[in-house]
């Protein structure tokens, strides 16, 4: 009778062990199949380039000539996307496409890393500026042309669910919408036109007088309002200006080739602004002044290669 209850008792404790272990592995075989379901609801909920782009035309938003972005489009800005690409947004006055673009990361700090490039060459030097808009969660970053319209820009960012970067002055462009409804109005405004202009290319405090020169400048010599802001937002002049007197001035020349001997901190220490920019001040076109200097800063070496492939 002993060895009988002993014998069942091995056997219960088998069976037991045995129904256990049964459990135990289905208990894995579900789990295991939970998260790769789990995985696979995660790739087919992962955002592409592709798809945003797609949505940007279904709203009929312009997309010209997308394409991967390649190492000569990055320039000097951190190549750490997980996937970028550069597309045509609007035309500028030579015919040539602004662009965006667009950046997919894996991690945010390189999304903040690459956001900030853009942001602190627009605070370096006003002629390097271009809109930011993001999505942290997403990862998801946008650049655009400093020149594009912001109202244009925002659609951009509000059909991909991006954050546009505020901005403390009006796009150029609205800026000319303003000054030509002013010029039609009683011509006492003239100093709120200039004003309006200047804010509009949003220069720095060392250069803000930029365009409120090259308007005065187009006034002085025979040009009408419409033609002195288009002058002033950097357009060729459509008048034809005066023949300046064949006088030297001494500043200009002394200015002039400190531009080439002094180094860029000793210069703008002395006359509160960049060559570039000074030139710019003194009739120079943007892009004579980016292909003569030398001594750039890192925000005007960027807009000389990013806008007239100027390499330095």
């Amino acid at each position: 009778m002993k060895k009988l209850s002993v014998v069942l008792l091995v056997c219960s404790t088998l069976l037991f062990s045995a129904c256990s272990s049964d459990k135990k592995a289905d208990t894995t075989d579900s789990t295991r199949t939970k998260l790769t379901t789990t995985s696979s609801t995660q790739k087919q909920e992962a955002i592409s380039l592709d798809s945003i782009l797609k949505k940007f035309k279904d709203d009929g938003l312009t997309v010209d000539e997308a394409k991967s972005m390649t190492k000569e489009d990055f320039g000097m800005a951190p190549m750490s996307a997980k996937e970028a690409k550069i597309f045509g947004i609007q035309k500028d006055d030579s015919g040539d496409y602004m662009n965006a673009r667009i950046f997919q990361f894996e991690k945010e700090k390189d999304l903040t890393k690459t956001k900030d490039y853009y942001d602190d060459l627009g605070k370096e030097s006003a002629m390097a500026f271009s809109y930011t808009a993001a999505n942290e969660k997403k990862l998801v970053l946008m650049q655009f042309n400093g020149d594009l319209p912001q109202d244009l820009v925002q659609k951009y960012a509000d059909s991909a669910d991006l954050k546009l970067t505020p901005t403390n002055f009006t796009s150029s462009t609205d800026s000319t919408s303003n000054s030509s409804q002013q010029s039609n109005g009683n011509s006492t405004n003239n100093t709120n036109t200039q004003s309006s202009v200047s804010q509009g290319l949003g220069y720095g405090d060392h250069n803000a007088n930029i365009r409120d020169s090259r308007y005065q400048e187009a006034i002085e010599n025979g040009a009408t309002e419409q033609e002195a802001t288009e002058f002033a937002n950097g357009s060729e002049p459509t008048y034809v200006p005066k023949t300046p007197e064949p006088a030297a001035d001494a500043q200009g020349s002394s200015a002039q080739q400190d531009a080439d001997s002094l180094s860029l901190t000793d210069f703008v220490n002395k006359y509160g602004m960049s060559p570039a920019a000074w030139k710019v001040q003194n009739g120079m076109s943007e892009e004579e002044a980016l292909r003569s200097t030398q001594n750039l800063t890192s925000g005007e070496m960027q807009l000389a290669f990013s806008k007239y492939g100027i390499q330095k």
